[in-house]
């Protein structure tokens, strides 16, 4: 905690950005698992909110699925009706 401080929050920020990757999350799934972008986005949404953190997540996917917004408009649509059952 006291190397946070020394170096300063605006630095650690700027490292955990950067150490953010796509590959190292779908390199850890279990062969054959289904992985859906739109799931991450939503997640990063849910548990970060406006956020620089969901903000960089939502910039990689869309690197790895242009297409984005349309499986994270699915799963928010999915999100939203499981909430009010």
């Amino acid at each position: 905690m006291a190397r946070l401080q020394k170096r300063g929050i605006d630095k650690f920020f700027v490292r955990l950005l950067d150490a953010m990757n796509v590959s190292e999350l779908t390199d850890a799934l279990a062969p054959g698992a289904d992985w859906h972008p739109g799931l991450l986005a939503m997640q990063a949404h849910i548990i970060t909110g406006d956020s620089k953190i969901r903000n960089r997540w939502t910039e990689l996917l869309r690197r790895e699925q242009p297409d984005l917004n349309y499986y994270l408009n699915m799963v928010k649509a999915e999100y939203y009706r499981r909430l009010q059952e």
